[in-house]
């Protein structure tokens, strides 16, 4: 099997969408869901923690609307709610959310359960903590 060139990495086709029903939104509604870039990627899991000097906490308000605002997308791939509409979509049927919100995880393949990132928020170590001096 032949490797792949710089340029058809960057070429391939890898942020692929999905259609998904939303009842709650009308008859016969659907809402694309798209794959994140992982730049996109990246920015999702930076808005799911705060950090506050040394420490860091889980900031897990309003998950499900931080997701599908990166997520939801017109046809050309192009997000329909940008992050300060993030709170807006939160309001909106739980139901609906839910839905989109479970095909987005699927389609991101996102393993990490908002449960773990909540458990293993803890304090970040100075960078001249006594961990990083040698041990004698």
């Amino acid at each position: 099997m032949p490797e792949l060139s710089f340029k058809q990495i960057l070429e391939a086709p890898d942020l692929v969408t999905e259609l998904v029903d939303v009842p709650e939104w009308g008859k016969d509604a659907q809402v694309r869901i798209k794959v994140m870039s992982g730049d996109e990627q990246a920015a999702y899991e930076r808005s799911m923690v705060k950090i506050k000097g040394t420490s860091q906490e889980a900031d897990i308000a309003n998950h499900y609307a931080k997701l599908l605002a990166r997520c939801m997308c017109d046809n050309e791939g192009r997000r329909l709610f940008n992050d300060s509409q993030i709170d807006a979509l939160g309001k909106k049927s739980f139901r609906a959310l839910k839905r989109l919100h479970e095909a987005a995880t699927k389609l991101n393949a996102l393993d990490k359960s908002i449960e773990e990132l909540a458990k293993n928020s803890n304090s970040i170590p100075p960078s001249d903590s006594a961990s990083d001096s040698p041990t004698t």
